[in-house]
């Protein structure tokens, strides 16, 4: 069973995914790519991460003062790892109540 919360183990399916881009490509002024080349090349780098977690990066991103474009790949991980960081922090308690001490 898992209690860490919903879908942050889970990857990522595609129709999902372009929500979360199209989202993201509008809040940017993206040009619109109807071959969808450009979604698949963002889902093959990304798909691996939980759709939780792909939705609080690209809300980051649309908050993120001073950017202008669209981010990269590479970009947009870095994001997403910090989100997941804080989303595993959020559901996992501390070992301890108290703080060790040296006795």
């Amino acid at each position: 069973m898992n209690t860490a919360g919903p879908a942050l183990d889970q990857p990522t399916s595609d129709t999902e995914f372009v929500a979360v881009f199209n989202r993201l490509a509008v809040a940017y002024q993206m040009q619109p790519d109807d071959s969808g080349i450009t979604q698949g090349v963002y889902f093959e780098a990304l798909r691996d991460l939980p759709m939780l977690v792909l939705e609080a990066s690209a809300t980051a991103l649309m908050r993120e003062s001073g950017r202008r474009w669209f981010p990269t790949t590479a970009e947009w991980r870095g994001v997403a790892e910090d989100a997941q960081r804080v989303q595993f922090r959020a559901v996992l308690r501390p070992w301890r109540d108290e703080p060790w001490q040296v006795e």
